[in-house]
């Protein structure tokens, strides 16, 4: 096998057909494994990072694309890590193509010899499939790193099986009455109404980005947004062109979920997000802080999984996080993981030492 490193934006365009069938080939994928979503990314990253990616071939064909991203140095010389191409609402991140393994193993070969193992990685969030750790983890032990592995978030997952009277079965009594209660409450105030929408492939005749539904998600995350929270949410102000990108790119490849809550005609809570296969993952959820009290968010996530239940969809991804709405409506939970190893030069030694508070 050999690699082929993939350098600048202008050598990628080359490579996007390819990326498309290793992507394609992958019995699960996200909108954070297309081509599209990596080109934004690099657009919006090259001035403060080097990004790359590694495209391992065999003899008879391509094998796999891992995408990579190298921060500039920090103020104080320091080297940075190392990772993926992600975003705090990724849910989940790996190599692109169906051979995980074989190109992991290439490619941290290859990370190791030119960087001499003195820069440090840091991989997640991976799936928690002990497979999927155990591919990474094992190719870079193999190149001479020591990779350890901690929990790095978990989600709370909807599995949608049966009906949705069955799923509601599973509520506890008092949830089940807060719902009810807040719809009816609402009720009084105007019709309720939820606009969701789900665009096939542009290539399939629609694409169709419905900006107005945007504009009504950003209005509200702007009404509601709070510190730390809201800047790790694809909705605020610092990730705004990110996400308007990443918006018109998920539409483009039927894999924009979005969904408004009206009050009559007005705005009152969003739930916004991304899917594929059946899959649905919730990037954030918001509501019109003046209507708070009428329990706006607890609603429009059951809502969302209500009609989720009736298109026919295989799960929903609430993310991370252990809030109230997210114990009452999750099946399952699922734990991802990050992989980290430490480089080897002195610098980073050295600040281990003092970290730890040991004697150098």
């Amino acid at each position: 096998m050999d690699l082929v490193e993939i350098n600048s934006p202008d050598d990628l365009e080359s490579w996007q057909l390819p990326w498309q069938a290793l992507a394609a080939s992958m019995p699960q994928t996200t909108f954070f494994h297309t081509f599209d979503w990596f080109r934004i990314f690099w657009k919006q990253a090259a001035d403060r990072a080097h990004v790359q990616a590694l495209a391992v071939r065999s003899a008879v064909g391509l094998v796999g694309i891992i995408p990579l991203v190298a921060p500039r140095k920090s103020a104080g010389g320091a080297e940075t890590a190392v990772h993926f191409p992600t975003v705090p609402w990724t849910s989940w991140f790996s190599a692109i193509g169906r051979e995980q393994a074989a190109a992991f193993s290439v490619a941290m070969a290859h990370l190791a010899e030119k960087t001499r193992r003195r820069r440090p990685l840091d991989f997640g969030p991976v799936a928690g499939a002990a497979d999927a750790n155990c591919r990474l983890t094992a190719a870079l032990q193999r190149a001479g790193w020591q990779p350890r592995r901690c929990p790095q978030r978990t989600l709370s997952r909807v599995e949608l099986v049966g009906s949705w009277d069955d799923y509601q079965r599973r509520w506890t009594p008092m949830w089940r009455d807060e719902v009810r209660w807040a719809r009816r409450a609402l009720a009084a105030l105007g019709p309720v109404r939820l606009d969701r929408h789900c665009p096939r492939p542009a290539a399939q005749g629609d694409g169709d980005p419905r900006w107005d539904l945007w504009e009504d998600c950003v209005a509200l995350a702007r009404a509601a947004a709070t510190g730390r929270c809201s800047a790790e949410r694809p909705l605020s102000g610092q990730n705004l062109p990110w996400s308007r990108a990443c918006h018109a790119a998920a539409a483009r490849l039927g894999m924009l979920d979005v969904s408004v809550l009206r009050l009559g005609k007005r705005p009152a809570a969003f739930c916004y997000g991304y899917r594929s296969g059946g899959a649905v993952e919730i990037a954030q959820i918001g509501y019109d802080p003046a209507v708070a009290r009428w329990g706006l968010g607890r609603l429009v996530a059951s809502e969302v999984i209500r009609d989720s239940f009736e298109r026919g969809d295989a799960s929903l991804d609430l993310g991370p996080g252990d809030f109230r709405f997210q114990r009452e409506l999750r099946t399952s939970t699922a734990t991802r993981y990050r992989v980290r190893c430490g480089g080897a030069g002195w610098r980073h030694w050295l600040g281990r030492k003092f970290s730890r508070g040991q004697d150098v």
